[in-house]
């Protein structure tokens, strides 16, 4: 992983969700949600190298991750 993608990542978290996305979709990365407020959602076990998983927790992105 890149130094560019590792920030792409770090300022993703401390986001609301929704601007999260956007910025995520901005840098050209598809998105999902991978766990709300500690449940975690059934996914597919592709990885994607384009998409980026991230986890909310009351509205906020606590993780993300590419994949």
């Amino acid at each position: 992983m890149s130094t560019e993608e590792e920030t792409l990542l770090e300022s993703l978290i401390g986001l609301e969700q929704f601007p999260a996305i956007q910025q995520a979709r901005q840098a050209g990365y598809k998105t999902r949600i991978g766990s709300v407020n500690g449940n975690h959602n059934v996914l597919t076990r592709d990885f994607d190298v384009k998409r980026i998983t991230i986890d909310v927790d009351f509205g906020i992105v606590t993780g993300a991750r590419f994949g």
